[in-house]
């Protein structure tokens, strides 16, 4: 049942006969006429302020009460959202209107930086916030964050803040609501003097008192020391990666920085007494390399793991990081082949990669922080061949590629076995192959020798073509040759590991005559001295 709050009527006991009949009167034509009443924020704020904090229970009738307005209030560091029904969703939507009578739950996350603290308004305590909104046409509620602020103190002195929390010399933290503003003041030690902020307040030796918007957790030092001539020293980190692959430290001890122990600030800072020498020392990650140093550390380039500075006035160096390319080169070698062969790299000379018994794996780290050509080099062993695969590609006796920071790039070089083609008999035939190996030689001239490395198990066909009167006269070598009835083809099974060594030779018409009647000939080039294998008759 809807309740609302009671109208009071103040009269004198005169009047309350003619209110009495007025009051009559209206509602009868209200009741004639069907007119809907409906009560406007302006009224119902008049009438909350005429009638006092007493609830009724209004008339029947068609009342129908106007939109209900939720708002949250949610300081940077979180989101509200109403779980039961839809429509807020803060940041973003933090403000809805909703029928009369709902009841919306609200449920509040942090971030990883901050701390949910809990509700203020109509809601209190950390968990589900639950609103009827049956009353005002307007409700607020507040989600609540905390964030940490912690001072570090360096040297003789104190920091103190305007609104409770930091009082001391030493380190101390603070837990304060998101969005508070805090004012830290420095005071020195009597015959001592503050020199500067660093952190969340800028280093400035005139920035006292330092202000602080606390919109998340922040970390502050500050320094004091006697009142002599100091110099500042700032160690930035420039990279694109977080953290940072890599960190700085100091000799004498004061810089100890990357990019996780300052809150986020990329880089550290100290104060050492002027003319003080400072050696930085860098020392990357692994898989990572220091590029060069910036800032005022330029006269260490190109760059060593060392950089000296002299804080002959306030000083800031930069060690650039990036992450290291990578080459891997994976060399293959049938283990029942006794050769193979040797790749090396450019860029690690001195460091080749050799087969073994069985495949091998190398990789290389590359120092690389703009686009770079890397050139690997193969040398086959006597009696294998060299096949690139991957990101090479072909028979070549060198690859080249292009590596980008961090880049990895894999290439496969296989050291072959291989088919050779011994084709005898200048300008008197040739022989074609299919398939092609490697390199892809489709025809062997006579007088000439063709090797080919095959890198899967398969049928060769070799075919021979007479030419000039020539006539092949059979097919001879180690090589395992499968000839045809017509002994026009040679055909040979290519294994990994094992070479194959194929003759064929061709002789004049009047060469291969006397051959087949005497077994001789004085017409030809030929210098093989194989056995023909089956099938050894002249072709025509």
């Amino acid at each position: 049942m809807t309740t609302l709050r009671r109208l009071k009527f103040h009269m004198r006991p005169g009047r309350m006969m003619i209110g009495a009949v007025a009051a009559g009167l209206l509602f009868g034509v209200v009741a004639i006429v069907g007119l809907t009443i409906t009560e406007s924020h302006a009224q119902a704020s008049i009438r909350k302020e005429a009638q006092g904090n007493e609830e009724y229970t209004p008339p029947p009738g068609n009342f129908t009460p106007g939109p209900m307005w939720l708002t949250v209030i949610a300081p940077a560091g979180g989101s509200v959202i109403s779980t039961n029904v839809p429509g807020i969703n803060c940041p973003g939507t933090c403000s809805a209107s909703f029928t009369y009578g709902t009841t919306v739950t609200l449920s509040a996350t942090s971030t990883s930086s901050h701390t949910f603290a809990g509700w203020s308004g109509p809601c209190t305590g950390s968990g589900a916030c639950s609103i009827p909104l049956v009353d005002n046409y307007s409700t607020f509620v507040t989600a609540n964050y905390d964030v940490n602020l912690v001072v570090v103190v360096h040297g003789p002195g104190t920091v103190t803040s305007n609104v409770g929390g930091i009082s001391c010399g030493t380190v101390c933290t603070a837990i304060y609501t998101s969005g508070t503003n805090v004012i830290l003041t420095a005071s020195a030690d009597s015959g001592k003097i503050f020199y500067t902020w660093s952190g969340a307040c800028p280093p400035a030796t005139g920035n006292n008192p330092c202000s602080l918007s606390m919109d998340g957790p922040k970390m502050v030092d500050v320094w004091f020391g006697d009142n002599v001539a100091w110099q500042s020293l700032t160690v930035y980190l420039p990279s694109n990666n977080s953290p940072s692959p890599g960190t700085v430290t100091s000799l004498p001890d004061g810089i100890n920085c990357n990019n996780s122990n300052f809150f986020g600030y990329l880089g550290c800072f100290y104060i050492f007494p002027r003319g003080t020498v400072v050696t930085l020392t860098a020392h990357p990650n692994a898989n990572s390399f220091l590029v060069d140093w910036e800032g005022d550390g330029t006269v260490c380039n190109p760059p060593t793991s060392t950089c000296t500075v002299t804080l002959d006035g306030n000083r800031s160096v930069g060690a650039r990081y990036s992450p290291q390319a990578t080459l891997n080169l994976i060399v293959h070698k049938d283990p029942s082949f006794g050769n193979g062969g040797t790749a090396t790299v450019d860029m690690v000379p001195g460091v080749p990669c050799t087969t073994d018994i069985n495949d091998r794996t190398c990789t290389y780290k590359l120092n690389i922080a703009v686009p770079t050509n890397v050139t690997m080099t193969a040398v086959p062993d006597p009696g294998s061949t060299l096949h690139w695969e991957n990101s090479c590609h072909g028979s070549g006796s060198t690859c080249t590629l292009t590596f980008t920071e961090g880049g990895v790039l894999n290439v496969d070089l296989y050291f072959l076995p291989h088919l050779v083609l011994n084709v005898h008999g200048a300008g008197l035939g040739s022989a074609t192959i299919s398939p092609t190996g490697n390199p892809a030689t489709t025809t062997c001239v006579a007088e000439g020798t063709c090797i080919m490395a095959y890198l899967e198990r398969g049928n060769v066909v070799l075919t021979a073509n007479p030419a000039n009167g020539g006539v092949a006269w059979g097919w001879g070598g180690d090589g395992g040759c499968t000839v045809s009835a017509n002994n026009y083809t040679c055909t040979v099974m290519m294994t990994p590991g094992l070479n194959s060594t194929i003759d064929l030779n061709f002789y004049s018409s009047a060469g291969a005559m006397k051959k087949a009647l005497t077994g001789t000939s004085t017409t030809t080039t030929n210098t093989n001295t194989s056995t023909p294998t089956k099938n050894s008759g002249p072709v025509y």
